[in-house]
């Protein structure tokens, strides 16, 4: 199907295209990068505004998607919220703000199983990871107060934009 002006990208259709890329000649990474992308120029309206209106989840979907999303999260070595994030956005399941929240569930979980997998491979910590550890903690519940009582949902939104597109360029370099 080429590219052309008969193509709506603020409906489906724009999924259509992206099954359209030969996926046997990308690496996990490649395939979260470019859908990061893809995400962070839709969040942005480029195609068109979509509806606002949330979506009711079936139980099935969420746990396919979820599913999928640790998956890859666990492959490539990332939390997994920078993905979870922009699906709840543009399959309209939730507003920003409760993406955001359970996003960061989302990577508490995936973290937790990956630092146990780690612990069971014999992995010690050193004193210095406590100290992050403890500073990721204080900014978490800082961007929490933030960004749940103090900015607005379209904010939140392109700062997501901001972190898909870091996240997406850092891949590059993995």
């Amino acid at each position: 199907m080429p590219l052309d002006s008969e193509v709506d990208f603020s409906s489906n259709e724009l999924s259509e295209y992206v099954l359209l890329v030969d996926l046997s000649e990308l690496s996990p990474q490649d395939m979260v990068r470019k859908s990061m992308l893809l995400n962070s120029i839709k969040m942005l309206n480029v195609f068109g505004k979509t509806s606002e209106a949330i979506q009711e989840i079936k139980i099935w979907q969420g746990l396919l998607v979820g599913g999928i999303i640790g998956f890859f999260s666990g492959l490539i070595g990332i939390g997994g919220g920078i993905i979870l994030s922009p699906v709840i956005l543009l399959f309209h399941w939730g507003k920003m703000k409760e993406a955001a929240a359970v996003s960061a569930l989302f990577i508490w979980v995936n973290s937790a199983a990956g630092l146990t997998g780690q612990f069971a491979n014999g992995i010690v910590l050193n004193n210095q990871s406590f100290l992050m550890v403890g500073l990721a903690v204080f900014g978490g519940f800082l961007g929490s107060y933030y960004g749940s009582k103090k900015m607005s949902n379209q904010s939140v939104r392109y700062m997501l934009v901001v972190v898909l597109i870091a996240a997406s360029v850092k891949l590059l370099f993995v």
